[in-house]
C-alpha cells in the first residue's frame, strides 16, 4: 500500500508542470485571436490552393458521388441500388458535407466549406494546447505558426476535399482537452476522433489509458472509468451497432479492403508508409530531428516520472499510429494519409520546450531551452520550403493530372448506353460524373466484391467459364474477384489502366473509345475507355516500347521515350495507329510515314487547357490503309523538334483481329 502511495505522488506533477489556467477575462480575448489567426490561416491556405477553378482529388470525387446522392435524399449511398454503404472513411467529413449538400450546395463548395471548417477548428486548438502550456497569447501564436509553415502535408491536402482538415481538427480538439483536464469534453472529443477516421483509434485508446492513470494517481479513477463509459464507449458501441444495422458491417469499406482484399505492401523496405517521410534532404534531415527531439520527451517524461507532459503524450501518439499503420495500411503513400502522424511529429517537438520545467536547476533549464528552441527553428527553417513546393506539386499534379482525369471521366460517361449504362471502375472521377450503376472493382464502396471473391474462391461455374473465356484463367485470385465483377454487375463500359487483353476484347465485344496518356507521366499506364458493342469485330494491341527505334534519343522510361524519330513495326491489317505525344509540340503535327517516306496520316497535337502546366498529352489515332503484311512504320514532328512519345498500339481488323493475342 505504501508503494501505490509513492508511485501515486511521484506521478503527480508540482504545480511547476501543471498546465496554466488563464483567467477567464483573458481567456475570451485569447479565444478571439486564436479564431482570427485559424480563420486567417485557413483562409491563407484556401486562397493559394484555387480549389474552385482546378478539379479534385480522384479519391474527393468518390465523396462527391456519395454527396450528389445526399441532394437526392440517400444517406450515404454510392449505387442507388446497392443501399447505404461505409465508403467514406472519415465518416464526420461525410456527414457535414452531407448535410451542406442535403439542403442544396453542390458537392464541391461542399467539401471546401467543410474543409475550410476543419481548419478553422485545427488551427484553433493548436493554438489552445500552446497556450494552455503557456499562457501567453503570443507564444501560442508563434508555436501554431511554426506548427503551421512546417506542415508540408497539412498544404497539400486540406483543401483537396477529403477529411485530413477535419480529421486533424477533431484530434488537435482531443489533446488540447486531454491537456487542459477537460473531461466531459475529452471523452466526447475522442468518441468523434475515431468518428472522423478509424485510423486514430490507437492514440485514442492511449489517450483514454493516460486519462485514466492519471484518474488513479490522483484517486479519482471509479469516477473517471465511469464517465468513460458513459460518453466515450457507449457512444463508441452505439455507433458500431447503428453502422453494422444501417451499412451492413460497421466497418469502413476502405479498411476491409486494403486489410482483406487489395495486395499488401511490396517488399521494397520493412515499412514504405516512411519513404515519404524520409524523402529528399530535407525530408530525411527534419524526420530525424523530430524522431531525436521525441525520444529526448520520451526519456525525460520517465526520469522525471511525469507521463502527462504534451511532448511525452505527442510523442506517444506518434508511435501508435505508424504502428497501426504499420499493420493495415503499410504501403499507402497518398499524402493525405500523412497529415496525422506528421502534426503528431511537430507537435512532440514543438512543446518540448516546455519540457525545461521538468529540470531541476537553472542552468540546466537555460541549457535545455536555448537547445529545444534551437530544434524547433532548424525544423521550421528546413521544412517550411518543402511546405510550399509540395502545394505547387498537389496544384500541378490536381491540373494535368485530375483535369485528364475528369475528362477521360466524361467520356466514359458520353459513351456509356443510356438504357442501362453500368461502368466497371476503380476511380473517382469516372464514377462521379457516370450516371449510371458503378461495379467498383477497388472494393472500396461496394459490397458486391465479396460477392465476386466468393464465387471466384469456391470455383462458381459461371465464374470460371467467364474467367475462361476472358483469358485470365492463370491470374491472382484477386484479380479474378475484380474481372468477374464486370460479368455480376453486367458492365458495358470498362474504364481502366491500360489496354484490354485482345481474348477479352473479341469476348465483349469491346470497342476502344478513347485513351488519356497524362497518368504516364507519373508511372501508370494510360487510361483506356472501352465500351461494349455487339457486333464489333476490331481488336487494340499493344506495341512493346522496348521494340522502339528511336533518333535521337535522350530518354526512355516505362510508358514513354523522348527522340527526334520513332519507328516501330505495325502487325497486317492495321487501320489505326494510337499513341500519345507530349504537348511541348503544341500546335504542331506529328506524321505517320511508310518506308519510303510517304505521309500516312497526322495528328494535330492540341493545346493544353492551362498554360502554366505544359505537362499535358495528346491522343493521335491516325488511319492508316491497310496492308496484308507488317511493315515498318516512322512518326516524325513536322517541325524536327524532339518528341515525348507514349505507349503506341495499333487497331488491327480482319483476320488478324481474330488471331491477335
Amino acid at each position: 500500500m505504501g508503494i501505490l502511495t509513492v508511485l501515486r505522488s511521484s506521478m503527480n506533477p508540482p504545480d511547476a508542470v501543471r498546465p496554466s489556467n488563464p483567467s477567464s477575462t483573458s481567456s475570451g480575448a485569447a479565444s478571439l485571436a486564436f479564431l482570427l489567426v485559424a480563420v486567417a490561416l485557413s483562409l491563407f491556405m484556401l486562397s493559394k490552393m484555387n480549389p474552385f477553378y482546378i478539379p479534385a482529388v480522384d479519391d474527393s470525387a468518390i465523396v462527391m458521388r456519395y454527396l450528389l446522392n445526399f441532394q437526392k435524399g440517400y444517406f450515404f449511398v454510392y449505387n442507388i441500388a446497392d443501399g447505404p454503404v461505409y465508403g467514406v472513411s472519415g465518416i464526420l467529413f461525410g456527414l457535414i458535407a452531407g448535410g451542406l449538400s442535403r439542403i442544396g450546395l453542390d458537392p464541391q463548395p461542399s467539401i471546401l466549406i467543410t474543409s475550410l471548417l476543419g481548419s478553422t477548428v485545427f488551427f484553433y486548438f493548436v493554438q489552445r494546447i500552446f497556450y494552455t502550456m503557456s499562457g501567453r497569447v503570443v507564444v501560442a501564436i508563434i508555436c501554431c505558426l511554426a506548427v503551421f509553415v512546417s506542415a508540408i502535408f497539412v498544404w497539400g491536402t486540406f483543401f483537396i476535399g477529403l477529411e485530413a482538415s477535419v480529421n486533424l481538427a477533431v484530434t488537435a480538439a482531443t489533446f488540447y482537452f486531454f491537456t487542459a483536464r477537460a473531461k466531459l469534453a475529452f471523452h466526447i472529443a475522442c468518441f468523434l476522433s475515431i468518428l472522423s477516421k478509424l485510423d486514430t483509434i490507437s492514440l485514442v485508446f492511449g489517450l483514454q489509458a493516460l486519462n485514466a492513470l492519471r484518474a488513479w494517481s490522483e484517486g479519482n479513477l471509479r469516477a473517471e472509468l465511469r464517465m468513460a463509459a458513459l460518453l466515450f464507449l457507449a457512444p463508441c458501441v452505439a455507433w458500431f451497432v447503428a453502422a453494422g444495422i444501417i451499412f451492413g458491417n460497421p466497418l469502413p469499406q476502405s479498411f476491409l479492403s486494403k486489410f482483406l482484399f487489395r495486395p499488401k505492401a511490396p517488399p521494397t523496405s520493412w515499412f514504405p508508409f516512411i519513404e515519404p517521410f524520409m524523402a529528399g534532404w530535407r525530408g530525411a534531415t527534419t524526420f530525424l530531428i523530430c524522431v531525436a527531439a521525441a525520444l529526448v520527451s520520451v526519456i525525460m517524461s520517465v526520469r522525471g516520472r511525469n507521463f502527462f507532459s504534451a511532448s511525452f503524450v505527442f510523442a506517444m501518439a506518434t508511435v501508435g499510429t505508424l504502428l497501426l499503420y504499420f499493420v493495415y495500411n503499410p504501403g499507402e503513400k497518398m499524402a493525405w494519409y500523412y497529415t496525422l502522424p506528421e502534426f503528431l511529429l511537430l507537435m512532440s517537438v514543438f512543446t518540448l520546450p516546455f519540457n525545461v520545467k521538468l529540470l531541476p536547476s537553472m542552468t540546466e533549464r537555460k541549457v535545455f531551452l536555448v537547445a529545444s528552441l534551437v530544434v524547433c527553428a532548424l525544423v521550421v527553417i528546413i521544412r517550411g520550403p518543402e511546405a510550399r513546393s509540395r502545394l505547387d506539386q498537389m496544384r500541378y499534379g490536381q491540373v494535368v493530372f485530375e483535369g485528364e482525369r475528369d475528362a477521360a471521366a466524361q467520356l466514359a460517361n458520353d459513351v456509356a448506353p443510356k438504357d442501362r449504362p453500368v461502368l466497371w471502375n476503380g476511380h473517382g472521377y469516372p464514377a462521379y460524373r457516370f450516371n449510371g450503376y458503378v461495379a467498383d472493382y477497388a472494393g472500396l464502396n461496394s459490397r458486391l466484391i465479396w460477392k465476386s471473391l466468393a464465387a471466384v474462391k469456391r470455383n462458381d461455374p459461371a465464374a470460371v467459364a467467364f474467367i475462361d473465356a476472358i483469358g485470365l484463367s492463370h491470374a491472382s485470385l484477386n484479380t479474378k474477384a475484380e474481372y468477374y465483377l464486370i460479368d455480376l454487375a453486367g458492365a458495358n463500359v470498362i474504364f481502366q489502366h491500360d489496354l484490354v487483353n485482345p481474348t477479352m476484347q473479341r469476348h465483349l465485344n469491346l470497342r476502344l473509345a478513347g485513351s488519356f496518356y497524362n497518368v504516364g507521366l507519373i508511372g501508370f499506364n494510360a487510361y483506356r475507355i472501352f465500351v461494349r458493342d455487339p457486333g464489333y469485330r476490331d481488336v487494340v494491341v499493344p506495341i512493346a516500347m522496348s521494340s522502339l527505334q528511336v533518333s535521337g534519343e535522350t530518354k526512355r522510361q516505362p510508358m514513354y521515350v523522348v527522340g527526334r524519330t520513332v519507328e516501330l513495326e505495325v502487325p497486317a491489317q492495321t487501320v489505326t495507329l494510337l499513341f500519345g505525344i507530349g504537348q511541348s509540340l503544341t500546335g504542331g503535327t506529328v506524321d505517320v510515314k511508310d518506308e519510303a517516306g510517304a505521309t500516312l496520316g497526322t495528328c494535330q497535337v492540341p493545346p493544353f487547357s492551362n498554360a502554366r502546366y505544359h505537362e499535358g498529352v495528346a491522343s493521335c489515332e491516325v488511319a492508316i490503309p491497310p496492308s496484308a503484311s507488317s511493315r515498318k512504320l516512322s512518326i516524325v514532328p513536322a517541325d524536327a523538334e524532339p518528341m515525348r512519345f507514349f505507349e503506341p498500339s495499333v487497331r488491327l481488323t480482319g483476320q488478324a483481329a481474330a488471331t491477335a493475342q
